[in-house]
């Protein structure tokens, strides 16, 4: 017989209403089910739409990241830049900008863990845990003399004047980085407020030497040279050893002033010289996500020119190449690498990983819920299979009965049968393709015990046809 999980006396009378017929109840408690279903289904719908709400806002929320700035300078403008631009971008991410004293401070705050990501120049100590970004500047410097003074090379500068000339906050810091990397000891350094009156104290000899600190502006560079030149004829220094000096410290490069690039008069240097140069780096923390660094470099490069319409100096960013990955003081943030590299591969090779990923757990996932569906429809075809049975097991047994006894517990067994079904039914575990056979088949049934009892009752069985008629009622 066939199992269901309500049964016994009962069942049929509560789930089989008296004014329909065993066909339209299957098909009504089949209805019913699939409405109870719906119903749980809009009953937990926004207990599961507030809970991925409330993930999205969790997982999807933009990453506030913190970049410290020294105000002022052209990198501050560029990161300001950046921190506008980025909301209407897609990218997860967004930067606070803190303001600084100095590059100590910066340092010592990426030490700490306090800040994400800063802006420090590559000559000076970098924190321990920073890895860089994206090369924002470059910076240069070229330091002048009289041709007619004695001074030849920049290591005569030692205990003497030397004259910053440039519109960089930091310049002054910066020549002196360079001179004392050069071996340069107690070069008294100071800054001339402007191109005219550094030619005029070098003039006079109260300076020997001038530092031209190169900027972003290089429009401003040449007419700080003019002016220079109007004081007298000039003379670039060379600095001794620009290779030895790069290779101890690389924090600097070597830089190339080609012959006669400086249009002063006459026009400066006569041959080629080499200089030392270094860069405005974004550095970050070695344990900030990659992805958002990624999202950064990649937002500075893509939005370039609407950056530039209020800071200019975005124009001058670098990708940072490999030669500076294997060569520099410090290592380049991976998610850095994920964008350069990314930018440079196919679709397939930036994705490739999630593709077959897809492929593999994906064809898993789709064949397990095939199986799934299919251990369902398994289940419900056993079911039906086996009412289908019972019914022609009840329909041989009504013409094997021999008498009254017989029919009448063929008679309960069909009842029980019937319940069977109108709970399966009401459980969702018989489908609604079986239900007209299984209702003929009651039918049919019934039909059989009818005429099995009249052909009992006129052949002298004993029984009333009263009692048949009980029987087979139902």
């Amino acid at each position: 017989m066939a199992d269901g999980k309500v049964k016994g006396k009962g069942v049929k009378e509560r789930l089989w209403r008296s004014d329909e017929s065993l066909h339209d109840a299957l098909v009504r408690l089949a209805r019913e089910n699939r409405s109870l279903t719906f119903f749980t289904a809009f009953l937990f719908l926004p207990l599961l739409v507030t809970a991925i709400y409330y993930s999205s806002i969790y997982f999807l929320a933009p990453k506030h990241v913190s970049v410290g700035i020294i105000a002022g300078t052209p990198d501050a403008k560029v990161m300001e830049a950046v921190r506008d631009v980025l909301p209407k971008t897609k990218e997860r991410m967004r930067i606070e900008l803190k303001t600084f004293e100095s590059p100590k401070a910066i340092t010592a705050a990426l030490e700490a863990g306090s800040l994400d990501m800063g802006v420090l120049r590559s000559d000076l100590p970098f924190p321990t845990n920073a890895r860089s970004v994206i090369n924002l500047r470059e910076i240069s410097v070229a330091i002048a003399a009289l041709s007619t003074a004695e001074t030849k090379d920049i290591s005569a500068l030692g205990g003497k004047n030397v004259l910053v000339v440039s519109a960089m906050s930091d310049a002054e810091e910066f020549t002196a980085s360079v001179l004392r990397n050069a071996g340069v000891k107690d070069a008294k350094i100071g800054v001339a407020k402007s191109p005219e009156e550094a030619a005029a104290l070098l003039k006079s000899g109260k300076a020997a030497a001038i530092a031209i600190v190169d900027s972003p502006d290089r429009g401003y560079t040449r007419r700080i040279w003019r002016g220079i030149a109007a004081g007298g004829k000039i003379e670039l220094l060379p600095i001794i050893e620009v290779a030895e000096l790069a290779t101890a410290n690389p924090g600097f490069t070597e830089d190339k002033i080609a012959a006669k690039a400086i249009s002063a008069k006459p026009a400066t240097p006569e041959e080629e010289l080499t200089v030392l140069k270094s860069g405005y780096l974004l550095i970050a923390r070695a344990t900030l996500d990659r992805a958002y660094v990624a999202a950064l470099a990649g937002t500075m490069y893509a939005r370039r020119i609407e950056i530039a319409r209020t800071a200019p100096t975005i124009n001058a960013i670098k990708t940072i190449d490999n030669e500076y990955v294997t060569s520099s003081l410090i290592p380049v943030h991976d998610g850095a690498l994920d964008y350069y590299r990314r930018e440079q591969m196919s679709f397939y090779e930036r994705y490739n990983d999630i593709i077959w990923l897809f492929i593999f757990y994906g064809g898993s996932l789709f064949s397990g819920i095939a199986w799934l569906g299919q251990s369902m429809f398994r289940t419900q075809r056993e079911h039906e299979r086996n009412i289908l049975r019972d019914m022609n097991g009840l329909l041989s047994r009504v013409e094997e009965a021999a008498n009254s006894k017989d029919i009448e517990a063929i008679a309960r067994d069909t009842e029980k049968l019937v319940g069977d079904c109108l709970s399966m039914t009401h459980q969702g575990q018989l489908g609604q393709k079986r239900l007209t056979a299984i209702s003929l088949g009651y039918d049919a049934i019934r039909s059989a015990l009818q005429r099995r009892r009249g052909e009992l009752s006129s052949g002298g069985d004993g029984r009333t046809h009263a009692a048949d008629a009980q029987v087979a009622s139902g």
